[in-house]
């Protein structure tokens, strides 16, 4: 019920929800699972603390890519660049096949004028999946995608 609160952007609903399972919850995963979607709602509330709260509960149980994407994502909206690089580059090292890792990376260091690192991100990126070389999703990085 609280995925369809979500959904309909019924965010104190689906907290209320989720927090009600988490009462009645008898399992270490159900809880993860509890703590991260409630990590998720908050950081749409744009409660960061409470998001990162709830996170680091979720992390206690299992530590999981998931985890790492909403913290890079956090520290991105927090401007803490540095933190969401850390983040954004181990996303990248567990997962070098995900797109999205590398162009998040690519775009704080575009952000932040550090263009020669934006480049190395999408350079090793084509290395590792060469046959992505010529994704369309690159056509926005103009000059950093030469000779990819």
């Amino acid at each position: 019920m609280a995925e369809n609160y979500v959904a309909n952007e019924e965010y104190s609903k689906a907290l209320r929800q989720l927090k009600l399972a988490l009462r009645v919850c008898d399992s270490t995963e159900m809880k993860w699972i509890i703590y991260y979607n409630i990590a998720v709602v908050y950081f749409y509330l744009e409660d960061i603390d409470y998001s990162k709260g709830y996170l680091r509960k979720a992390q206690i149980i299992r530590d999981a890519e998931e985890i790492h994407l909403l913290f890079a994502q956090i520290y991105t909206k927090e401007q803490n660049f540095t933190a969401a690089e850390e983040e954004y580059k181990y996303l990248i090292k567990i997962n070098p096949k995900n797109i999205d890792y590398a162009l998040q990376l690519t775009n704080i260091y575009v952000l932040n004028k550090n263009y020669l690192k934006a480049r190395k991100v999408l350079k090793n990126y084509v290395k590792s999946n060469p046959t992505d070389k010529n994704n369309p999703r690159f056509k926005n990085y103009g000059a950093l995608k030469l000779f990819l």
